[in-house]
């Protein structure tokens, strides 16, 4: 998530939108990243599975890296998603 939110405020989001499992849902909104939920869970396979859409922020981005002690960038070369997607 750390890299997501890298690439996101490089390419100038302001949201982006994941499909997770409750459980980890749960998970970020414990470590104090709570995104807002899209919808109903939905069952896919196994388990129950949720559209979250993400605010890309900076300070967002320190509270996640703080929570899972990284410092400094987690993506070798800063990059948007249109060179992501040349790649």
């Amino acid at each position: 998530m750390c890299g997501v939110g890298e690439l996101g405020l490089a390419s100038g989001l302001s949201h982006i939108v994941t499909v997770t499992d409750v459980f980890l849902e749960r998970m970020f909104k414990r470590m104090g990243c709570p995104g807002m939920r899209i919808g109903e869970a939905k069952r896919i396979g196994a388990v129950q599975a949720v559209a979250v859409s993400w605010e890309v922020s900076q300070d967002l981005l320190d509270r996640m890296k703080a929570i899972a002690e990284i410092d400094g960038r987690v993506l070798e070369h800063p990059m948007t998603l249109s060179a992501a997607q040349a790649a």
